[in-house]
């Protein structure tokens, strides 16, 4: 599926907002490496599928997926950030 279909237009938003966003997208991709590296960690221990490789392997599968997606937009926010940046070197 295109994420584009669900990306956000980020041409509304406000430089605080926009330099906010950017904050958490890279913190999720973080959390995310780090769930894809020790994913015990983040199953819980009454979950019974937790040593079953092919579930973890799955969740891998799903956080790898997750990132992907992060990381494209986090390219559009700094596309959007970039634009933002040539208009200004123009105007002064």
């Amino acid at each position: 599926m295109d994420l584009q279909l669900f990306a956000v237009n980020y041409r509304d938003y406000t430089d605080k907002a926009l330099h906010k966003c950017r904050s958490k997208t890279v913190k999720q991709i973080e959390v995310h490496l780090e769930k894809v590296a020790n994913p015990l960690r983040y199953i819980g221990d009454d979950n019974p599928q937790k040593h079953n490789s092919r579930y973890v392997d799955g969740l891998k599968g799903h956080w790898l997926k997750e990132i992907s997606n992060f990381k494209k937009q986090l390219a559009y926010i700094d596309a959007e950030i970039d634009r933002r940046n040539k208009y200004d070197e123009i105007i002064e």
